[in-house]
């Protein structure tokens, strides 16, 4: 659900600005009263006709003096006035109308192969609409309009002159058909969704540009029509206070959008929380502005960081527990988790591996995570931040030198998965040059992209945090030292920091928070989402819902058997040592 009210007070904002030079500030609608066709922000001629014809239902007509609009059934003639929020709703209405048009008319198009065609009375309406009401629409619809009026890559013309409503009156009385223009009845979960929505977004600052801002607002009123992310909301709100956390898009590092079997797609992470700022700074990726379905999963990345890490990190910092939260191993599968069960009941499809690996193995989930990266290399079950050696101190050193040759094995096993791989870019080089694939190139397409994406994507980027987890766990020193192979070489970094009596005082903080009734909701929470997903993904599978390549690829498998059966044929030099 869209936040309508805050995309009108934008209009009304956006109006206003340019009358700056003037002393006084004419009269503009309000929130809760009587909309007034003649105050800023003013409907276009095209949303008039639209609120007063079938297509909205039939149910509006205008005043005698055509100042306003009201409902109308026979038996009264003239009902009760509607508010600003209600036009706001028609409007809505309207450009979602204008949305589907183009949708189809582009489909029509790709099915019969001619050009889409559209009526100047069409082009004008999604003109006005690109330009003043853009944050009406989600983010699939903004992309169709961009598409099917051609103004994708360049500024959308300037508004011409126009002899929208907004000079006076209508003929008097003038009566239009009715429209299922009032969206249809909504019910409970519907309007608990849009009360919870503004209520959250009038406790969090969400920055940027309007259009950003826009976007994150839509984002957060999809989260708040699931199921988990109401519950999670009303949690957030039994105790939330304004400005403690703002909401931002950010140009996320080595990141990019790409084509992917014929959809953008973005590489890199979707965004993270500063849970230990004040306020709390929740960054998405800016690049789900720029991908397809980017609107949903967008909302499913704010799910985990918002509702998930910051609400937890709010609680825990009245709690006075902050420390111990950032920690403890339960923050990220539960933040995971309410991302993953919101993006489900949205209707992403169930193909994120770090959800099937939970779901399968909730205890050793939190463990993998932690040879994964150097943050969560730092974080400790309960039973690890108690756990003693003989004499009485603390184990966390022991836990995190296992840690760190753990990371070390497998930084030195990159060297011989890269030559594995550079072995497997060699076969891929021999069969491009055969007559066979020379012909026909994109049948090699799928495995040079996986070769490509191990050589220049996983394995460099494997490595550094691998790098990484050492230096953050046993500081500059200990990568120096295992290099050197120098056994007795010192450690700093956390291991450091775990063996000094601060870094005990930390630790036997967090095992006490443990007890907290805050940890033990947490845990109550993780028991539930794990059976809320367990619901939402059964009889389902990961790969029938990835995305397929296109059929004239070679899948890896048939390009390994390939290999092994060409084996004898393949020149020595193709394939090196």
């Amino acid at each position: 659900m869209k936040r309508l009210l805050a995309a009108f007070l934008i209009i009304g904002l956006t109006a206003a600005s340019g009358r700056g030079a003037e002393a006084k500030k004419p009269p503009e609608n309000e929130p809760g009263k009587a909309f007034n066709t003649r105050l800023e922000p003013k409907l276009t001629s095209a949303e008039l006709a639209y609120i007063l014809s079938e297509g909205s239902g039939g149910v509006y007509r205008l005043s005698d003096d055509g100042g306003s609009i009201a409902n109308f059934t026979p038996e009264t003639e003239y009902g009760p006035v509607l508010k600003f929020e209600d036009v706001a709703t028609l409007i809505q209405a309207h450009a979602e109308k204008a949305a589907a048009m183009a949708k189809a008319r582009l489909a029509e198009a790709k099915r019969t192969g001619r050009p889409a065609v559209f009526s100047d009375f069409e082009t004008k309406t999604a003109q006005d609409i690109r330009r003043n009401r853009r944050m009406f629409l989600g983010l699939e619809d903004a992309a169709v309009l961009d598409e099917a009026f051609g103004y994708r890559y360049g500024r959308i013309p300037a508004a011409a002159p126009t002899s929208d409503f907004d000079q006076g009156p209508a003929a008097p009385g003038a009566v239009i058909p009715a429209v299922s223009a009032r969206p249809p009845p909504q019910g409970p979960a519907e309007r608990e969704a849009k009360v919870l929505t503004d209520r959250v977004l009038a406790n969090v600052s969400v920055t940027g540009t309007p259009a950003e801002q826009a976007a994150i607002k839509a984002m957060m009123g999809k989260v708040l029509e699931t199921e988990s992310g109401r519950r999670f909301a009303r949690d957030f709100l039994s105790d939330a206070k304004p400005g403690e956390a703002v909401i931002e898009f950010e140009d996320i590092p080595n990141s990019k959008v790409v084509d992917w079997n014929g959809k953008k797609i973005f590489t890199g992470s979707g965004g993270h929380a500063h849970i230990a700022e004040t306020p709390l700074r929740i960054h998405l990726n800016r690049n789900f502005l720029a991908v397809d379905d980017g609107s949903r999963r967008g909302a499913s990345t704010l799910a985990h960081e918002f509702l998930g890490h910051s609400r937890h990190a709010l609680k825990a910092r009245r709690a006075k527990v902050d420390s111990a939260l950032r920690i403890w191993d339960q923050d990220e599968p539960n933040a995971g988790a309410v991302g993953w069960t919101a993006g489900l009941e949205m209707g992403l499809p169930a193909t994120e591996g770090w959800m099937w690996s939970w779901l399968a193995d909730p205890a050793g989930y939190p463990q993998a995570l932690k040879t994964n990266q150097a943050y969560y290399a730092g974080t400790f079950s309960s039973d690890e931040m108690r756990r003693k050696r003989p004499d009485g101190t603390s184990a966390v050193p022991d836990i995190l030198e296992a840690r760190l040759q753990s990371a070390w094995a497998e930084l030195k096993r990159q060297d011989d998965n890269e030559l594995a791989w550079k072995r497997w870019d060699r076969a891929h080089d021999y069969f491009a040059a055969q007559p066979e694939f020379k012909a026909h190139p994109e049948r090699l397409e799928g495995v040079n992209r996986r070769i490509d994406g191990q050589l220049t994507g996983y394995i460099p980027s494997r490595r550094a945090h691998l790098e990484d987890i050492i230096t953050t766990l046993g500081g500059e020193e200990a990568l120096k030292g295992l290099r050197k192979g120098d056994k007795a070489a010192g450690r700093g970094g956390l291991i450091s920091r775990y063996s000094s009596p601060s870094g005990r005082e930390t630790l036997a903080g967090g095992a006490a928070a443990a007890d907290s009734a805050l940890f033990k909701s947490i845990e109550a929470e993780n028991t539930w989402l794990h059976g809320r997903l367990t619901a939402l993904t059964a009889g389902r599978d990961q790969n029938a819902e990835a995305p397929k390549p296109p059929a004239e690829w070679l899948t890896w498998d048939q390009f390994v058997k390939m290999v092994k059966e060409n084996e004898g044929k393949i020149p020595k030099e193709w394939m090196g040592s």
